[in-house]
């Protein structure tokens, strides 16, 4: 892939700051904070996420999506696991394992509800 070529996932927040408490959690930083916009942009290492506000959200509902293909996967799970998210409700993190598809992944679930899969290919 070409590094001056990108594909950012655009998610959806029900409420900014708890995103911003969130992702900072884990690690991300707010470069370019624009609560005042609606929108954010969250980075961490190579990953960029953008967040756009939308107070109506259900997050019980929404179905936004994205995933992370990353060779250190593993190393990141160890790192946010020791955050302590909790393994069900919302927010939350799945466990890392061997998925039939061939890679190895876990989930988190932001308080907003979106789906944030990460993953190596297992060979």
């Amino acid at each position: 892939m070409d590094k001056d070529t990108a594909v950012i996932p655009i998610l959806l927040s029900h409420n900014l700051d708890e995103t911003i408490i969130f992702y900072r959690n884990l690690g991300f930083a707010f470069e370019d904070l624009r609560p005042h916009n609606q929108y954010l942009i969250a980075t961490f290492e190579d990953i960029e996420i953008h967040f756009q506000s939308n107070e109506n959200l259900d997050i019980f509902t929404n179905n936004s999506m994205c995933y992370i293909r990353m060779k250190n996967a593993k190393l990141l799970f160890n790192k946010w696991q020791e955050i302590g998210l909790p393994r069900n409700g919302i927010p939350r993190m799945d466990n890392m394992s061997l998925k039939p598809w061939g890679m190895y992944e876990f989930a988190i679930i932001d308080p907003s509800g979106n789906l944030i899969r990460i993953g190596k290919p297992a060979k």
